[in-house]
């Protein structure tokens, strides 16, 4: 039986849609598929970030384990996306035409897409803007995330499914082997009259 959390094994039943890490629920019997076991366990988190958006660069800085690890793919994604958008912006800004069967019938093409093209080309010119922002600030966002201990995204812990974490020693399982002998050590200190405890 597995009684420990060890990184070695990250990815080996699981690719980690949040990133790597170890995966925590408030839920029992979440796990599903996901894993091979279940343990109660009490996680050592004093710092956790709140309301991580997965589908940006933070999804790609927790994709690493080490810190050099995570930048590097944090810079080759942002890489990635300022150049497809600034393919899409040229096309925008030449007036390439994209049109979609979702638009009505009644709807005049061209005055529609002429409208949505100006749209468009500042929302595009904007995401660029950030990612190049990112980019430029990949260092501090590294760091900023490494500071933390897990990542959720919601607060709302009661309703939450998963909870990633990316160290081990944020861990401590209830009723693992260790956990008795602490257990063990800490009955053995109080009938000697110890005030010092071993059981956390």
């Amino acid at each position: 039986k597995t009684e420990k959390f060890s990184k070695e094994k990250i990815g080996q039943t699981d690719a980690g849609y949040y990133g790597k890490g170890f995966y925590f629920s408030t839920q029992p019997g979440i796990r599903g598929g996901y894993g091979h076991n279940e343990f109660l366990s009490l996680l050592n988190v004093k710092n956790p970030k709140y309301h991580v958006d997965t589908h940006t660069v933070g999804k790609q800085i927790l994709s690493g384990l080490t810190k050099l690890e995570s930048k590097n793919i944090a810079v080759s994604w942002l890489e990635e996306q300022i150049q497809y958008y600034e393919k899409e912006l040229d096309a925008l800004k030449n007036g390439v035409i994209k049109k979609h069967n979702d638009i009505p019938k009644d709807v005049d093409f061209e005055t529609y897409w002429e409208n949505k093209r100006i749209e468009t080309i500042g929302n595009v010119s904007n995401l660029v803007q950030a990612y190049r922002g990112q980019l430029k600030n990949i260092d501090v966002m590294v760091e900023e995330y490494y500071s933390h201990d897990a990542f959720l995204t919601s607060d709302n812990l009661a309703n939450y499914e998963e909870i990633l974490i990316r160290e081990e020693d944020k861990i401590h399982i209830l009723g693992s082997i260790d956990d008795l002998k602490k257990f063990g050590e800490f009955v053995a200190n109080q009938k000697m009259g110890s005030n010092s405890s071993a059981f956390v």
